[in-house]
């Protein structure tokens, strides 16, 4: 096996740069990625050249990566593939080239999945009345300890170390307002995609009048 793997390498290390001269990649080496993630890899198309892309899940090249690891998004005989990196870990990629002459070449890289990227989800409030406090309910996804900002149209507000979720925000304002999670971090990384809206309701109390005896 140790013999193998060693004359791999050799036909790897002969193999990439007449690779690099006969087919411009766009794939990139040292990739990190997250779990859920789409990436595509591709390499210049040229007539006659046919393409297989594998995807390994260990540097031996022995192991192809399964479907709930990765997913190939259409045929892997094409220039250009997109990937679904279902599962973290560490993965390396691999297309083999031949020419209209039978010739072949190969190119390989390494792509790192790091596990998703937190999120937060503010579940829609009930009304309150004016002077009222309500409380926001926060989910939380990834690894805590989790750090939020909250903005309310105005103003960004942060909570940090939330070691539990859901998270309750109170909140009191004077009118009805929006809010959403403009960032989420926990462990793993930081999500700046902002959370889906919501809107609190403020109702009105009722006007202050004079009490009459009769």
């Amino acid at each position: 096996m140790k013999r193998s793997f060693y004359n791999m390498l050799r036909l790897i290390l002969v193999a990439i740069p007449v690779l690099l001269a006969v087919v411009s990649s766009t794939a990139q080496t040292g990739l990190v990625l997250y779990e859920g993630q789409t990436y595509e890899l591709g390499v210049q198309q040229y007539q006659g050249y046919t393409y297989d892309w594998r995807i390994y899940d260990e540097s031996t090249f022995t192991h192809e990566a399964t479907t709930d690891e990765v997913q190939f998004l259409g045929a892997t005989t094409d220039p250009t593939v997109n990937v679904l990196w279902k599962k973290a870990g560490t993965y390396f990629y691999k297309i083999t080239v031949h020419n209209e002459n039978g010739c072949m070449n190969l190119k390989i890289g390494k792509a790192t999945v790091t596990e998703s990227l937190p999120t937060a989800t503010i579940a829609p409030p009930a009304p309150v009345c004016l002077g009222d406090t309500a409380q926001l309910n926060v989910t939380l996804s990834g690894q805590g300890p989790w750090s939020i900002i909250l903005f309310d149209g105005t103003n960004s507000t942060s909570y940090t170390n939330i070691t539990s979720s859901p998270y309750l925000v109170p909140v009191n304002p004077l009118i009805t307002t929006n809010y959403q999670i403009t960032q989420v971090t926990d462990a793993n990384g930081t999500n700046t995609t902002p959370s889906q809206p919501v809107v609190l309701v403020i109702k009105p109390r009722p006007v202050s009048s004079h009490i009459y005896q009769y």
